[in-house]
């Protein structure tokens, strides 16, 4: 009996240390199956990092292949210079001449002067024209503003003259207006009409004056 339990005792105990070494080659299996596979995960992120540093390699080649064709594709043209246009400055408008015509006629002759109160005088010109007011001058379509004038019955009303070389100037008269002693073959060939007989005083006379006949009548 003793024997027996002394075997089976033995068995036992090898059956423990069969056990105990059992585990602890599993303990071990499994630690060196954790380390493979750290190992391994470990090795997979090196791999995948070089797979990265490569793909950012060849990303950064491919950019300066594209940069370098941009560059080759580039032609510089040379720009034309910028040609400003000068703009002229605005001047103040200036009445247009008068049109230029041929000249019809010219006489040189005196000229005298009457205002619209002379003696004799109505205030109206032989035209009908009411010149009492001091309104000295008339508007034409074609010569625009210009000076009344008394003139020979050989010119129409409305007939156009230039007179050069007087006491008051250069200027366009109309004929609308005739006078005793004005005329062709008289003492003045025609008298300019003033605001009044006393601004006509001190005009006096004028002599060797130019006549040029632009117009006959309206």
């Amino acid at each position: 009996m003793k024997r027996f339990i002394s075997i089976l005792n033995a068995v036992l105990i090898i059956m423990v240390v069969i056990l105990f070494h059992q585990t602890k080659l599993s303990t071990e299996h499994t630690k060196t199956t954790i380390d493979i596979k750290k190992i391994s995960s470990s090795s997979f992120r090196v791999i995948d990092d070089s797979k990265e540093v490569e793909e950012d390699i060849l990303e950064e080649q491919l950019k300066e292949e594209v940069e370098e064709k941009k560059e080759t594709k580039v032609i510089d043209i040379p720009k034309k210079p910028v040609v400003e246009a000068s703009v002229p400055a605005p001047s103040t408008p200036q009445p247009s001449p008068p049109p230029v015509t041929d000249v019809i006629e010219t006489m040189t002759g005196r000229m005298s002067g009457y205002g619209p109160d002379c003696s004799g005088c109505s205030g109206f010109t032989a035209s009908g024209r009411f010149v009492g007011n001091g309104n000295i001058t008339v508007n034409d379509s074609t010569y625009g503003t210009l000076r009344i004038l008394a003139g020979d019955r050989s010119l129409p009303f409305g007939t156009i003259v230039r007179v050069k070389n007087t006491r008051v100037g250069n200027f366009i008269g109309m004929v609308l207006d005739r006078g005793s002693g004005i005329g062709i073959d008289r003492a003045h060939l025609f008298d300019l009409l003033f605001e009044n007989q006393k601004e006509a005083a001190k005009f006096e006379i004028s002599n060797n004056v130019t006549f040029e006949i632009l117009r006959l009548g309206y």
